[in-house]
């Protein structure tokens, strides 16, 4: 299962949470997750249908206690300033109501009536009421002390690096002084962990995105007006070497928490791959724009795994040596097995003057080449190998434990391989060895005595 990323209006946390729930992620479920980071009377998170431009999605809302007092909604859209202590949000607020269906709540607009209650404002505090404010320590700890999973744990920190990174660059300051304003804050942390937690549940085998769609113009922030998109952003989409684009959209459409998400998630960034679709999610953001303020996530197969379930590509090296013993050769062998390698084998050939000698061929995942590299001029005699990039087809393969019967046999290991209407099963041999020494059985023997009972 693969997941395309269209980010044709940007991208933020929440709309990022939102177009997972519409992926399937259970609303309730995600909540208790969340519940691990022991942030109980830190925030609220609702998810509600909405509209934009006509396009229905879930808008997903982290409330902040002292936001209950105004009415703000949460947004990731706001700009992200720090001002030593003043803190500038900028709220847009709509008279609605809700009601609960399927666990979503559905918005309604009053726009029937004659008169809006639609309005704009902007405060700046200094000290009225706060966002909690945490360095990067902070953050780690709140994250490491939960009972979340190790993975979510990593991926999450992960995306707040590349926050870290980017504030200590704009703000020329070491991690341990900078105090995250808006991405430190409880949102924040409830949209990056909750990323995680979804992405883990869905588990993708790739993530792919599109260019992005940045906004233009400036925002806001207590040190007056900044362009878009937002210094800490750009930051972030230069070390994610994230491709972007400039709009007439008076809007920033990317947050530094939406780029972090996707400098830490995607694989590749592309044109939409040749895929069979199973789902589409749109995450809506608060705004108005004349371009759905939405991120919309695709997730189906592609068109290969579909047909044949395990395909793909490795790298083969190949060269040649005729001064090596068999004990370096075995040496070698063993360095790039113990390096990653898929496989590693040697062929008998004849060079020019008649002269024995041994091709070696080795298998290995392309992110792999340049230690598999170092390895073979390392210990190797050769100066140089070619390489190239293989297709390749597998049967999908599970291994499962099966016990005899009368137990009198033990168990085994079998391994079985299935490609459309083939199926191959075989007993894995170390197993297989131990037990036939101990009853004094043939490997054949004990085999058929394994095969009869399934």
């Amino acid at each position: 299962m693969i997941l395309y990323l269209d980010c044709f209006s940007g991208i933020s946390g929440n709309m990022f949470l939102g177009s997972m729930l519409e992926l399937g992620i259970d609303f309730e479920w995600l909540k208790g997750e969340l519940k691990k980071l022991n942030l109980p009377d830190e925030y609220e998170i609702t998810a509600e249908k909405t509209e934009r431009c006509g396009i229905s999605g879930t808008y997903v809302n982290v409330i902040l206690p002292h936001e209950h007092s105004h009415c703000s909604e949460h947004s990731e859209e706001n700009s992200h300033c720090d001002n030593g202590g003043e803190h500038f949000h900028n709220h847009s607020d709509a008279h609605s109501h809700s009601h609960k269906e399927n666990g979503l709540a559905h918005s309604h607009s009053h726009e029937d009536h004659h008169h809006s209650h639609e309005h704009g404002h902007n405060h700046e505090h200094n000290g009225s009421h706060h966002h909690i404010h945490r360095n990067l320590y902070d953050i780690h700890k709140i994250i490491d002390d939960s009972t979340l999973s190790q993975n979510v744990k990593d991926k999450a920190k992960n995306i707040f690096q590349f926050v870290a990174n980017a504030e200590s660059k704009i703000h020329n300051k070491p991690f341990e002084e900078l105090h995250f304003h808006e991405v430190g804050a409880t949102d924040s942390i409830i949209d990056i962990v909750g990323a995680a937690i979804c992405l883990e549940k869905l588990k993708p085998e790739k993530i792919y995105a599109s260019s992005v769609a940045l906004g233009s113009g400036f925002v806001h922030c207590a040190h007056g007006k900044i362009p878009v998109p937002a210094p800490a952003t750009l930051e972030i989409l230069k070390a994610g070497k994230i491709p972007g684009y400039t709009s007439d959209i008076k809007s920033e459409l990317v947050t530094p928490t939406g780029a972090a998400i996707l400098a830490t998630i995607v694989d590749e960034f592309r044109c939409c791959p040749e895929m069979i679709l199973h789902s589409t999610a749109y995450g809506a953001g608060t705004r108005d724009n004349p371009v759905p303020n939405m991120l919309r996530i695709l997730m189906g197969e592609t068109l290969n795994s579909a047909k044949t379930q395990n395909t793909g590509s490795v790298t083969e090296a190949v060269f040649q040596v005729d001064d090596m013993t068999g004990e370096a050769l075995g040496f070698l062998m063993e360095k790039l097995f113990t390096a990653g390698a898929v496989d590693v084998y040697f062929s008998s050939i004849y060079m020019k003057k008649n002269r024995p000698a041994v091709k070696v061929t080795v298998l290995y995942k392309k992110e792999l080449h340049e230690k598999i590299t170092h390895i073979i001029f390392k210990h190797s005699s050769t100066l140089g190998f070619r390489f190239c990039e293989k297709e390749r087809i597998e049967m999908s393969r599970k291994i499962e434990t099966i016990k005899s019967s009368d137990g009198n046999l033990g168990e085994v290991k079998i391994k079985t391989a299935e490609y459309k209407d083939i199926k191959k099963e075989s007993i894995e041999y170390e197993a297989l060895k131990k037990t036939a020494d101990a009853l004094g059985l043939s490997l054949d023997e004990l085999s058929k005595k394994f095969f009869k009972e399934r």
